[in-house]
């Protein structure tokens, strides 16, 4: 199983490539929830970089498209060096078809966030001989071994970071300060919470970039006692370092090569978070309106 991390710099790429099998960049005009936005140029030179290192690279272009985010998806990729990149991680139909139709559906990974939940969903898309797909963040161990060990294209999972709940293309943050008639200085913020009136100890992340609003957990994913089961049935596991920074990814990244339970305190303690195992333990239960137990 390979290990994939987001970067904050591409400088930071010489001091982690030792550390990790490869790298995920992306631009915010196709991207969401980034750790930085990087133009075409930069982009290339990551590519470039990454291939001198022997490292793989993704370009992650994950918001949700319309016909007009398709067409200029088309000739912004004109830009890239898209036949030395390893994979194109994509959220929407939309974008696969897209890449399809730029002969580039070999290097499609699909990330539909919570959908693939199930072997035959899955392996569906191996049909259309794309690359990959990434797992839904809601599914318990035993449901990604099962699927894994029937896989019929690479599985991707993200194995450590914040897991983003709710998605929304509305600019919802501008919004609440038009209506509360206050400045609206807060897009791309990454220091901003949500809390709820029941957790009031668990302040959820929230972050309004270009593709929209992007509600987090509080806890932060991490599935490192599970490596050895996730081998079985995942390709790659990323390590996602968004509201961090390189030096976070670092220490996370040596974690997972050689975990120690000192090490793991002094990131939770360093960067104020704590983990938890996710849905990996507890399957999503889903209720119909005014169902009641036994």
């Amino acid at each position: 199983m390979k290990r994939l991390v987001t970067i904050h710099t591409l400088e930071s790429m010489q001091s982690l490539f030792e550390l990790t099998d490869g790298f995920i960049v992306g631009n915010k005009r196709f991207g969401a929830r980034l750790t930085t936005s990087f133009s075409a140029s930069e982009i290339n030179h990551a590519i470039e970089d990454a291939r001198a290192l022997n490292k793989e690279i993704f370009l992650i272009a994950n918001r949700i498209f319309d016909d007009e985010d398709c067409e200029l998806f088309k000739d912004w990729m004109k830009n890239i060096h898209a036949d030395l990149l390893t994979g194109i991680i994509v959220a929407d139909v939309g974008a696969i078809t897209t890449l399809g139709e730029i002969g580039l559906i070999q290097k499609a990974v699909f990330h539909p966030e919570t959908l693939l939940t199930n072997r035959y969903d899955t392996n569906i898309f191996a049909s259309e001989g794309i690359y990959g797909a990434f797992l839904a963040k809601e599914i318990t161990l035993d449901e990604i071994r099962h699927i894994g060990l029937g896989r019929k294209l690479k599985l991707f999972m993200i194995g450590h970071g914040y897991l983003d709940m709710f998605y929304a293309k509305r600019q919802l943050i501008e919004t609440f300060t038009i209506k509360a008639n206050l400045n609206h200085t807060f897009h791309d913020q990454k220091n901003l919470t949500l809390i709820e009136a029941k957790r009031e100890n668990e302040p959820y992340p929230i972050l309004e970039d270009d593709a929209g609003t992007h509600v987090f957990r509080y806890h932060v994913f991490h599935t490192e006692k599970y490596v050895d089961v996730l081998k079985e049935a995942v390709d790659y596991l990323v390590i996602d370092t968004i509201f961090h920074d390189d030096q976070y990814a670092k220490q996370v990244l040596k974690y997972y090569q050689q975990p120690t339970d000192q090490l793991r305190e002094n990131i939770m303690n360093t960067y104020h978070e704590t983990w938890d195992e996710g849905f990996l333990h507890h399957p999503t239960m889903y209720k119909a309106k005014g169902e009641i137990n036994d």
